[in-house]
């Protein structure tokens, strides 16, 4: 089989490459690879520590806002604890001096609906709850 020539070189010639016909490449790659590899072995722990460093920041703030998010939300649910029970007394002192516009029953013969059933021990602590407040509550 002929050998053709190919950009002035022969098949062989071509097939060796770049490196061989220049020996000198072959030193150059040697070095940037002895080179580059201390450098990674240096610069990949410093790359973990540093990834971990963020990592670690990141989980301490977002545990500090949840811990706010939290004590906002009890904040906000002590409140609406606060506000309902002011309403219920206010509901139950108005329903002590007009029953039938504050929505409560009306009384019966002769025990208050007030004072008796289920809630009956809520509606007393909520009448002296108000009579402490100065108000009068009478069932």
């Amino acid at each position: 089989m002929p050998v053709l020539p190919v950009g002035g070189l022969s098949l062989e010639e071509a097939r060796l490459g770049l490196a061989m016909r220049h020996p000198g490449v072959w030193a150059i790659l040697l070095l940037i690879v002895l080179l580059l590899l201390p450098l990674a072995m240096w610069g990949l722990p410093q790359y973990r520590l540093y990834s971990q460093r963020l990592s670690g920041e990141a989980a301490l703030a977002e545990a500090q806002s949840s811990r706010r998010i939290a004590i906002l939300e009890a904040e906000a649910r002590r409140e609406s604890a606060v506000a309902l029970a002011e309403a219920e007394v206010t509901r139950v002192w108005r329903g002590a001096r007009e029953p039938h516009s504050a929505g409560l029953p009306r009384r019966t013969g002769r025990v208050s609906a007030l004072s008796s059933g289920p809630g009956a021990r809520r509606n007393e602590r909520l009448a002296d709850l108000c009579a402490h407040r100065g108000r009068t509550a009478s069932h």
